[in-house]
């Protein structure tokens, strides 16, 4: 029987470490849906990506399926690689962001 695709949300603080949220779909469109409806209580996990759950491995290993501005050439790269390009420019994004 083949694998149903399921996708979640992996958010990243600023100094790049991932939060694994609840907001999970079949469709990718339905967990960016639920990302914009989070509110304001995930503001130390102000990174938010969009990846397709394999159980198999662990949430590192996940690939990201949809990222947000500046992050678009994260598509289609592990969370880990999210997670340490992050850290990397920590400063960079901060002033990019403010």
């Amino acid at each position: 029987m083949a694998h149903k695709k399921m996708y979640e949300a992996v958010l990243i603080s600023a100094d790049g470490e991932e939060y694994v949220t609840d907001y999970k779909s079949s469709t990718k469109e339905e967990v960016i849906e639920q990302l914009e409806n989070q509110g304001s209580r995930w503001i130390f996990y102000p990174y938010s990506f969009v990846v397709e759950v394999d159980p198999s491995k662990p949430v590192k290993e996940w690939k990201i399926k949809d990222a947000p501005d500046p992050f678009g050439k994260l598509k289609n790269k592990k969370v880990k690689d999210a997670m340490h390009f992050i850290e990397k420019y920590k400063d960079d994004l901060y002033d990019y962001f403010s």
